[in-house]
């Protein structure tokens, strides 16, 4: 017996070292590998008619279907960013060489700011104050991104192969977890399938609609000669999370914006834009898009989004949705499987 402890002690402690040796060598690695995971939950239909295409040739369709998601989602992603940070360095330097209408956003906020001192006198409500030191912190963090060039292809050389590898050897992956696992197999089951249907449900039924979103708004913003489309399209984007409101709380301003700068024709375009293209986007895509067996409040992803981006940093965006979504199932199951008998070695 004291043998058997000794090796259960001396076990647990090397697993133990190999996994956090482990952690420190793939923690480069773990934001494109967390991507391929979740492009492969979400993309998994689309594999599997692939799969069925090419008549069961496993290494062909993880191939193609890896083709498909680079062409379909990471090129438009890349270019996205490329111009958001182009157009975040434009606003800044306007901003910073004052040729930046500040008399706008003056108008805007006075009414805020006069009802703020009446109770809290010497309050300052110095917009553009605070919008040059956030977008100074966003244009460091994206720079950095970015001049990390080098490392930035690697990490999406090593995001594409793990999709490869994920497309091809999914289920083995699965079943190999599955097996590992000290709960009953039903259970694993269970999660797995919950958690990949809510991360489909949130990827696709949330975050990937108000990017369509977003990107339609800033088409709009660019027809009718909004300054810096694409951060207000990306702004959009991240508002049309927002419930009941969503979209509006950055084209209303764009609409005000447009019609006291003597552009009445261009405001009404952007009406119409905003109400017959952006609307749509909830009435007829996104039914086909959102998986029905998860039901996540939108404020919850709402809350993942925001918490996500302030923890992870920009895969927050991703990242904060989902860690959130695990939780929910996890705590769904929670009754289940701690109220549940225990299970014999015999059974």
């Amino acid at each position: 017996m004291t043998n058997y402890k000794l090796q259960i002690s001396f076990f647990t402690v090397l697993i133990t070292g190999a996994l956090i040796l482990s952690f420190f060598i793939l923690k480069p690695y773990l934001v494109a590998l967390f991507i391929a995971i979740i492009l492969r939950i979400v993309f998994d239909p689309f594999h599997g008619r692939i799969l069925s295409l090419v008549k069961g040739r496993e290494s062909l369709a993880a191939l193609l279907s890896v083709i498909g998601v680079f062409i379909f989602i990471v090129i438009p992603f890349v270019l996205l960013g490329f111009f958001l940070f182009d157009d975040l360095k434009d606003l800044y330097v306007r901003i910073i060489a004052g040729n930046f209408d500040a008399d706008f956003i003056n108008r805007l906020t006075s009414p805020i700011s006069s009802f703020l001192q009446n109770y809290f006198p010497g309050f300052s409500f110095d917009v553009i104050s605070y919008l040059k030191q956030g977008l100074s912190q966003l244009i460091v963090n994206l720079g950095s991104i970015f001049s990390g060039l080098v490392q930035l292809t690697f990490d999406f050389v090593i995001m594409i192969m793990a999709l490869f590898y994920l497309f091809r050897d999914g289920s083995r992956f699965r079943e190999r977890i599955i097996s590992l696992s000290p709960l009953s197999d039903n259970y694993d089951e269970n999660i797995l399938t919950k958690l990949a249907k809510s991360i489909s449900s949130v990827m696709k039924g949330s975050l990937f609609v108000s990017c369509i979103q977003g990107v339609l708004a800033a088409i709009g913003f660019f027809i009718f000669a909004v300054p810096n489309p694409i951060l207000w399209g990306a702004v959009a984007a991240i508002a049309a999370l927002v419930p009941t409101f969503g979209t509006a709380l950055v084209i209303v301003p764009a609409i005000v914006f447009l019609y006291w700068s003597g552009l009445g024709a261009s405001a009404l375009g952007l009406i119409i834009w905003s109400a017959v293209v952006v609307g749509m986007v909830d009435n007829l895509i996104a039914p086909y898009l959102i998986a029905r067996g998860s039901q996540i409040h939108s404020f919850i992803i709402l809350l993942g989004v925001i918490g996500g981006l302030w923890f992870f940093g920009p895969i927050g965006f991703v990242a904060g949705p989902v860690v959130v979504t695990l939780l929910l199932q996890l705590l769904e199951m929670y009754p289940s499987i701690v109220g549940s008998k225990p299970i014999s070695p015999a059974e």
